[in-house]
């Protein structure tokens, strides 16, 4: 495809839809005008669980200043950003995703420019997906098990009490169940714990 100059002060945008039988893609094209503009051009919509290299390329025609949220799991990679005519180049490291919850982080691009008329910003927001697998695969040594010692819900069904939550019987048959027919949400469920239980960090609860 080949694209004409452009004439207008503001970004301009348009999409192109490819069609197969395989799958369809829809590719956004977006041009710089003579105003001030910064462009995400390429970046990943997702983060591996497993982290890794993240690059991000921005195209703009004035300087700017790229700021990454406070974040523990994402860092901009060391030595500088590279640039290729208008666009630059960013290059940040995921650590790996060792939770069951996606995270995000937040990329904010913007005009460094002291000016009535700045460049608006461009942000991206990286979401980097969760650990595949179970809760039963946590396995941790050292870790303790901390059994509760009672348990009470704002809602149960008669004979099916929190009670059987605890038991330590995990047959589908026999667990607690909140009323069948008027449950009266939200539902409480309430642990209870002796007092030497120490650090909790995670906890495991068979549905």
């Amino acid at each position: 495809m080949s694209v004409a100059a452009s004439e207008e002060p503001e970004v301009r945008s348009t999409t192109v839809d490819v069609k197969s039988t395989i799958e369809n893609y829809t590719i956004k094209i977006s041009q710089l005008g003579y105003g001030p503009a910064i462009l995400l051009k390429t970046f990943p919509e997702f983060v591996s669980p497993d982290g890794g290299e993240v690059d991000v390329v921005v195209t703009t025609n004035v300087p700017y200043t790229a700021v990454l949220q406070e974040t523990d799991w994402l860092k901009a990679s060391a030595g500088k950003a590279g640039r290729a005519l208008v666009d630059y180049d960013h290059h940040y490291y995921a650590d790996a995703n060792k939770s069951f919850q996606e995270r995000k982080a937040t990329i904010t691009f913007a005009d460094s420019r002291t000016t009535d008329n700045p460049a608006k910003p461009a942000v991206l927001t990286l979401t980097q997906k969760s650990r595949e697998g179970s809760p039963s695969d946590v396995v941790v040594e050292a870790d303790i098990k901390v059994k509760p010692t009672a348990a009470k819900a704002s809602d149960e069904q008669p004979g099916q009490g929190l009670g059987w939550a605890i038991d330590g019987d995990t047959d589908p048959a026999n667990h607690y169940h909140s009323d069948w027919y008027n449950t009266k949400l939200p539902v409480t469920l309430e642990f209870l714990f002796g007092e030497n239980k120490g650090d909790m960090d995670y906890i495991l609860y068979y549905t």
